[in-house]
């Protein structure tokens, strides 16, 4: 994704379609509205989890892969991808790029 230039409409579009493409280049790793996180006893009494814990989840990485990761808290994947530009609660947080070595 280095040709494009970060938070840009066409960075968040080509995040997007790659998430949805569910291939080596994207996938969602956590659907915070169906799929529970395993909480520990300390937090239990603030849980709002919804949905089941499915487990652990492992992904394969080659040398040299690079991760983003990207929060859409208050709107879903496609919902970033029909509209790049939202600012405000539908905006997405935040991009890191992680690289594997």
């Amino acid at each position: 994704m280095g040709e494009f230039e970060l938070d840009t409409p066409e960075v968040i579009s080509e995040a997007a379609k790659r998430v949805l493409s569910d291939s080596d280049w994207g996938t969602i790793a956590i659907r915070d509205r169906t799929e529970a996180a395993k909480l520990g006893d300390r937090v239990e009494s603030n849980n709002w989890n919804t949905g089941e814990y499915l487990g652990e989840k492992t992904f394969s990485f080659q040398p040299g892969d690079r991760l983003g990761i990207r929060l859409a808290p208050n709107a879903s994947i496609q919902e970033v991808l029909d509209n790049p530009e939202a600012t405000g609660y539908r905006a997405p947080l935040y991009f890191v790029a992680i690289y594997s070595s």
